[in-house]
């Protein structure tokens, strides 16, 4: 689904640690980094901005404890 402003990413948590959201371009190259340090069990909400990314694809990867998730996002 393509996005102009920002990217509501939305998940069931099993661990109450801190979650890390990272975003790569197409090059594989680190463009944002997030850690969400409040972490709890059940649902859980990371907003990624925009910001001065330029249109295109990117691939959102979600660290939390032993879960890695990864998500593609597309930027008008």
């Amino acid at each position: 689904n393509p996005s102009c402003c920002q990217v509501h990413l939305k998940w069931q948590s099993e661990d109450s640690g801190p979650a890390q959201l990272q975003l790569y371009n197409t090059q594989g190259q680190l463009v944002y980094d997030l850690v969400k340090q409040n972490g709890h069990l059940g649902p859980q909400q990371l907003v990624v901005p925009r910001g001065e990314l330029p249109a295109g694809v990117y691939f959102a990867v979600l660290y939390q404890g032993s879960r890695t998730e990864m998500v593609k996002i597309i930027f008008e």
